[in-house]
C-alpha cells in the first residue's frame, strides 16, 4: 500500500475552522432564518448521517457536503414564503414541492459561504443527493473536518481535505502538500532503542522463586539449538543466534520478524 500525507490537526487549526464555519453560518442565518431562531452549537462529529446531501464539486472532485433531513427543506422553503408547513403524511402538492426546491436554494447559498474564496469555489458546481462523506474523509489524519449543528439546525457540514487545507491560515496551509510519512522516516532512524535477546521462558511458583540458590537449574521452553527471540519491548523483531565477537557476548540475526 503505497504511504498517503497525513494531516493532523492541532486545537488551533480546529479553532480556526469553526470560527470560519460559524461566520459562514451566522451570516446565512441573519440573511434566511427568522429572528429567534435555535442559535446551533458546532459537534465535530465522526459517522456523519444525511437524508439528503448537497456536493460542491470540481473536475470530479468533491470540497464541501451538506446534509440534512430531506423534510427538514421543504419545512425551511415554507418558512420563507409564510406558508403552511408541509404535511409529511400526505403526498407531495405542488405548494410543498415549491416550497422544497426553496429550501434546497437557501442551502445551496450556505455551500457558497462555506466555500469561501477557497480556489475550489469559483468552479464549483452545486449538486443534490450526493452520496455522502467518503469514506477517505473518515480515516485518521484524513484531514478532512465534519460537524453536526442538530438539534439547532438538522445539518451535517462536512470539509474536504482539500478545503480544510485551503481555509487554515497560511502558514499551516502549506501542509497539505507534505511529503508522506513513510518518507520522513528519517527523522527517527537516529533514535536509540533498547533491545532484549530472551533465552526462553519458563513458569516458576512463587516459593519456588523464593527459594532459589545458586546451582538451581531452571529449565526453559527452547531447544538449546533454537534461536534467541531479539524484542523490542514486548514485540519480536528478530531471531538470533548467540556468540562472541571482538571478546565480547553478541548476537548474530538468522532471521527478521516481519510484525
Amino acid at each position: 500500500m503505497s504511504p498517503r500525507p497525513f494531516l493532523l490537526l492541532g486545537e488551533s487549526d480546529h479553532r480556526a475552522l469553526a470560527e470560519r464555519v460559524d461566520a459562514a453560518l451566522a451570516a446565512w442565518r441573519r440573511e434566511w432564518l427568522a429572528d429567534g431562531a435555535p442559535e446551533p452549537v458546532l459537534y465535530l462529529e465522526a459517522a456523519p448521517r444525511a437524508e439528503r446531501w448537497l456536493a460542491a464539486q470540481s473536475d470530479g472532485t468533491v470540497h464541501l457536503l451538506v446534509g440534512c433531513a430531506g423534510g427538514w427543506l421543504a419545512r425551511l422553503g415554507a418558512q420563507l414564503v409564510g406558508g403552511p408547513q408541509p404535511d409529511e403524511t400526505r403526498s407531495t402538492p405542488p405548494a410543498a414541492s415549491l416550497a422544497a426546491s426553496l429550501g434546497e436554494a437557501i442551502v445551496e447559498t450556505l455551500a457558497r459561504r462555506l466555500l469561501g474564496s477557497a480556489p475550489a469555489a469559483a468552479a464549483a458546481e452545486l449538486r443534490w443527493d450526493g452520496e455522502g462523506v467518503p469514506q477517505a474523509w473518515l480515516a485518521p489524519g484524513a484531514g478532512a473536518e465534519i460537524y453536526d449543528l442538530s438539534p439547532g439546525l438538522p445539518l451535517v457540514i462536512a470539509l474536504s481535505p482539500a478545503l480544510v487545507a485551503a481555509s487554515l491560515p497560511k502558514a499551516l496551509a502549506g501542509r497539505a502538500g507534505r511529503e508522506p510519512l513513510a518518507a520522513r522516516s528519517g527523522a527517527v532512524e537516529t533514535c536509540a532503542v533498547e533491545l532484549h535477546a530472551v533465552a526462553g521462558n519458563a513458569e516458576l511458583e512463587l516459593g519456588e522463586l523464593a527459594r532459589l540458590a545458586p546451582g538451581d537449574v531452571i529449565v526453559l521452553d527452547r531447544r538449546l539449538d533454537e534461536p534467541l527471540a531479539l524484542n523490542l519491548g514486548v514485540h519480536p523483531v528478530a531471531r538470533v543466534q548467540l556468540g562472541t565477537a571482538h571478546g565480547g557476548k553478541a548476537l548474530q540475526v538468522v532471521m527478521r520478524s516481519h510484525n
